[in-house]
């Protein structure tokens, strides 16, 4: 197994943090997407946190991958397994509709989406057709996004992120000699994104009618529609991406920052169980939405990481005691 890279397990609890974050904002801080749609705190979490997710997870698995069955069925177990049970413990809780609806928009969408895209990169990458594997399955998600007329999430989640994830496992096969480049790039791109986000809206069908009254139009044309949605879905996430990166190389070129980057690097560690229970932590009841989401940015960060610390320390305990107890006989 390869050496984990400090500055990835740093953006991913810098990423669990922004899903929070934006939880926090649609489901304590107000309920109404009319109000909470509209806040600076919520665009911004919302225009890359889930690209940014995706992305480190195309490069991560690009680094992990082995083209052999047992690594893959290995991967599915380890995040299809909490998958089912959280999804199926929200559909017994709720009851609201079909296992079907809860299958397709699932608030742990983001496991299901991992668990087809690393089947599609392994598929890919074991049988040497990794572009053309990605580039047939992404074609055909839009095409069953075109013609399905209901809007499944699952489907619609892998048009949005799958060119994300695809991003991210070329990341590690770049080669060292564009290195000079990349700072450069990374500045550009984040100046970029500062100058895009203001025109940033979440929500496709609000952007469009957006832009159709800020040009003065009764129906926009199908190709500057199309350069609204791309510019929504890609392009200012990408540039969020950039701009998280460069922030992380200055952080990391700074020693006052150590021991905020040790607790994130922890975090980005255990960023599988954060995102399963944070939302079942948030604070609801002190009177004040202010107050109630300020502690609950706090609680659903630090009490499930601290749960998932404490489960593998005890895992490990467990296992080693077992290993010494078959060594004795």
């Amino acid at each position: 197994m390869k050496k984990r890279i400090p500055e990835l397990d740093f953006i991913k609890g810098i990423a669990i943090i922004l899903v929070i974050i934006g939880h926090v904002v649609s489901q304590v801080w107000s309920n109404d997407p009319a109000v909470y749609e509209n806040t600076l705190l919520f665009r911004f979490c919302y225009s890359f946190h889930m690209p940014l997710f995706v992305f480190i997870s195309g490069w991560i698995c690009r680094m992990t991958i082995r083209q052999d069955t047992g690594w893959l069925l290995k991967r599915l177990k380890r995040i299809g397994i909490p998958y089912i049970l959280m999804t199926a413990l929200v559909f017994f809780l709720l009851r609201n509709g079909n296992i079907s609806h809860f299958i397709s928009d699932s608030p742990y969408w983001y496991l299901l989406f991992i668990i087809i895209a690393d089947s599609i990169f392994f598929l890919g990458e074991k049988y040497g057709r990794t572009t053309m594997i990605f580039t047939s399955v992404y074609a055909g998600i839009l095409l069953l996004n075109w013609r399905i007329p209901q809007n499944i999430g699952i489907l619609r989640q892998l048009a949005d992120f799958l060119p994300f994830y695809a991003a991210g496992t070329l990341v590690p096969l770049i080669s060292t000699k564009t290195a000079r480049l990349r700072t450069p790039a990374l500045i550009s791109s984040g100046v970029l994104y500062i100058a895009l986000f203001p025109l940033y809206r979440h929500g496709i069908s609000d952007q469009l009618e957006r832009f159709r009254k800020l040009l003065s139009e009764t129906e926009l044309n199908p190709v500057l529609s199309l350069s609204i949605i791309c510019f929504n879905k890609f392009i200012v996430p990408a540039c969020g991406i950039a701009l998280i990166f460069l922030i992380t190389n200055a952080l990391y070129a700074l020693i006052i920052t150590e021991k905020f980057r040790k607790t994130l690097e922890i975090a980005g560690n255990h960023t599988l169980a954060i995102y399963l229970l944070h939302d079942l932590f948030f604070v609801k009841s002190t009177g004040s939405f202010l107050l109630n989401s300020v502690f609950s940015i706090f609680t659903a960060f630090f009490v499930p990481l601290i749960l998932s610390i404490v489960y593998n320390i005890l895992k490990k305990k467990f296992l080693n005691n077992n290993l010494s107890k078959q060594k004795l006989l």
